[in-house]
């Protein structure tokens, strides 16, 4: 009996799947009427909050105030 404790396949023609934990973890709902604080929008969107501040710096969503304020509708665009 040789168990493999290795998440490897034993076939090496095969491809193994390793789910990272950020994927196998539930994604939180957006609302769209809710606000977000910079942090809190790149939780959601599982960014780093630089993104979230260069997107609103750049104008693909709009923010407000420092931290950034963001309107979920504005967030739903990101993803």
């Amino acid at each position: 009996m040789n168990a493999n404790p290795s998440p490897l396949p034993a076939d090496p023609g095969s491809i193994a799947v390793i789910p990272s934990d950020k994927s196998a973890a539930p994604r939180e709902q957006i609302l769209s009427g809710a606000i977000y604080l910079t942090n809190e929008a790149a939780k959601l969107c599982r960014v780093q909050p630089s993104t979230i501040r260069q997107a609103v710096r750049s104008g693909r969503i709009r923010g407000q105030g420092r931290p950034f304020r963001i309107l979920g509708a504005e967030l739903l665009k990101l993803v």
